[in-house]
């Protein structure tokens, strides 16, 4: 199905003598098709599908019910199989050097066999029905009840499902208890984690510790200090006991003041409102109304929702009555820089370090720069239903209209112009042209001659300096 008129490159030029019929023949230099996609042929080899297949060494009949390598002398016919190291007859028989089975009687090179699922005798496994054994250098590790009774040989590994599991080591202690509902974990240092769902949990580690009865009560304290939360009262403190935040019935009043750092935050109403300073700069927020700010480390993603937003901090300027009107200015620091400015939805413009772009009325001119000089052009009028673009060092111009029903490509030696991709299509390659009239027309010109075709020899005329021939209903006429 590879080879038709819509499978050929992009960059090649078709061949002269090509015979398009498609779909009932179509051949393109070493490439042939008939009766699409019924059968085709190619320098790897054919296909007549869905009956036979070749690839290179690699022959199918009806695949994938078979296939076989003339080279390797492997393949397969429906469940039987063979290849260099195996063969067999699916699930019935198999035959290897490492592993055997027949039915369900298996057997391996080392020694080990079984009936599956009654019974095996394995490396590390031994079971007969859910009864079940693991072992490690001849000695047993595991055993019991899959999947409900497990104990290892020291006692340390055991479990009742769903009921209880423990597991005892000199690293941890872990015990389970209603799978997981209650669970305690506890590592030979002393740090844990403990939980009783969904009420409890507690978290100790070398430098923190985290406890929470859930919905009344929730701690939190490491190294820098500590936090205590209720329903109607919180506080944080370093680790000198200063406080770091109050808060009053939960998220209706919250202060943030660190210790030795000139900055304090006000939010009331589950943050609908806000004030803070640090420094002398300072930002507010009314959210959805306004949002003003003159501070580096603000705002937050609640400023962009009001509907009128000011800021003005150094390498960023944005003022915008959304989504109206804005303008917006800002510099990295890289050095780059990026300015916008919007009137929504009639006109938008923008420009950086490489580039300049221009909207108007969802019509877009956009500037490429590099190294200070003009790479490309690029213009796209709305809803792409026409794009033009010129790279000026490639020297390559790409265009379309109407969502790329009509395509056009050059540059200094080829160029192609199609509508509905294939419906038409003219190919240029210097002073050679290819034209294709979907399904059944071609015509190609150049310099010393030009070639007309319909339904291949139905009418075929081809002109030459010296003189005219062809077929007519497939009649030759004219000079040899």
């Amino acid at each position: 199905m590879r080879i038709s008129p819509f499978s050929e490159a992009r960059d090649v030029m078709p061949d002269p003598k090509r015979v398009n019929l498609w779909p009932l023949i179509y051949q393109n230099q070493d490439h042939t098709s008939a009766l699409w996609p019924v059968v085709d042929v190619d320098p790897n080899g054919f296909a007549v599908r869905p009956v036979l297949n070749k690839e290179k060494n690699d022959w199918s009949v009806l695949f994938p019910l078979s296939s076989y390598n003339a080279e390797r002398k492997v393949g397969w016919l429906g469940p039987l199989y063979r290849y260099e190291s195996y063969h067999g007859l699916f699930p019935m028989y198999h035959w290897s050097k490492d592993i055997k089975f027949l039915g369900p009687a298996w057997w391996t090179a080392k020694g080990h066999y079984g009936v599956f699922p009654l019974a095996g005798n394995g490396r590390n496994l031994d079971y007969i029905g859910p009864f079940y054994r693991l072992s490690r250098n001849d000695d047993w590790v595991f055993k019991g009840f899959f999947p409900f009774v497990g104990i290892e040989n020291t006692s340390s590994h055991f479990w009742l499902w769903p009921l209880y599991a423990q597991d005892l080591n000199e690293e941890e202690k872990v015990y389970s208890i209603l799978s997981g509902l209650i669970h305690s974990r506890t590592e030979a240092n002393g740090n844990y984690r403990r939980r009783i769902l969904p009420l409890y949990y507690a978290k100790r580690s070398e430098d923190s510790q985290v406890r929470v009865l859930f919905p009344l009560w929730f701690q939190a304290e490491n190294a820098h200090g500590r936090v205590n939360i209720n329903p109607l009262f919180g506080r944080g403190s370093d680790k000198d006991g200063r406080g770091t935040f109050t808060n009053i019935l939960g998220p209706l009043f919250v202060r943030s003041h660190p210790p030795d750092h000139p900055e304090q935050r006000d939010t009331w109403l589950m943050a609908l409102a806000h004030y803070g300073t640090v420094e002398g700069r300072k930002s507010a927020r009314l959210t959805p109304l306004v949002a003003v700010s003159n501070d580096d480390e603000y705002p937050d993603f609640l400023y962009h929702l009001a509907l009128l937003s000011y800021r003005n901090v150094p390498n960023d300027f944005h003022f915008s009555l959304t989504p109206l009107i804005g303008r917006r200015h800002w510099k990295h620091e890289n050095g780059n820089f990026h300015q916008k400015s919007w009137v929504w939805p009639v006109f938008s413009a923008s420009r950086g370090n490489h580039y300049t772009r221009t909207s108007f009325l969802l019509t877009s001119y956009r500037k490429q720069y590099e190294d200070d000089e003009l790479r490309s052009v690029d213009f796209k009028f709305p809803l792409r239903l026409v794009s033009y673009k010129h790279d000026l060092k490639e020297d390559i111009t790409t265009g379309s209209l109407i969502w790329g029903l009509v395509n056009y490509k050059q540059d200094q030696e080829r160029s192609r112009f199609s509508i509905l991709k294939y419906l038409y299509r003219r190919d240029r390659d210097g002073e050679h042209i290819a034209r294709d009239i979907f399904p059944f027309i071609k015509w190609d010109s150049g310099p010393e001659k030009s070639r007309f075709a319909l339904l291949w020899r139905l009418l075929n005329v081809e002109t030459r300096e010296d003189g005219i021939r062809g077929h007519l209903l497939f009649v030759p006429f004219g000079g040899k």
